[in-house]
């Protein structure tokens, strides 16, 4: 699942995942186009204005992220019990990628049964996987050299269309 994020907003290429670092061009010597550069970035685009669009299910993540440009795309699951789907009890996933204006890390975070946090959360994976999220790239990208940037310009990479 983490491939396909990867490949969703690095223009279409496809490149196995690792733990381990490596150069740019080690990179790219693996890289198989799997989709068009223009379907990346209209994807990179819609993941990033999920997470800063009005009501966007990527919104608690993007709180949380302070300063990040992280983008993503929400999946709630009810879980069958009993031969049958369970509205209390869901799986969450939430895959994403950062920094958006040249992704170079993705990443899926996936919560089974989640609880609210507070009375006015719910148990949808905005609320849960999403805010998890947030909080590792807040706490990760420093450790990358990635430094958080408030400015309204950040996300002039989002066509105008897709506001």
């Amino acid at each position: 699942m983490v491939t396909a994020y990867a490949a969703f907003v690095n223009g279409g290429n496809y490149i196995a995942p690792t733990l381990y670092k490596r150069s740019q061009s080690e990179a790219e010597a693996l890289y198989r186009r799997v989709i068009q550069p223009e379907t990346s970035a209209n994807i990179r685009a819609l993941m990033r204005l999920n997470a800063i669009g009005q009501g966007g299910s990527g919104s608690q993540m993007n709180k949380e992220a302070l300063g990040y440009r992280v983008g993503g795309k929400t999946g709630t699951a009810e879980k069958v019990v009993d031969g049958r789907y369970s509205s209390n009890k869901v799986t969450n996933f939430f895959g994403s990628a950062f920094p958006m204006e040249n992704p170079r890390y993705a990443m899926v975070i996936m919560v089974d049964e989640p609880s609210a946090e507070n009375p006015q959360s719910g148990t949808t994976a905005g609320w849960n996987a999403g805010t998890v999220t947030g909080r590792i790239v807040q706490r990760v990208a420093p450790m990358l050299g990635i430094a958080p940037d408030f400015s309204p310009i950040i996300d002039d990479f989002v066509p105008s269309a897709y506001r």
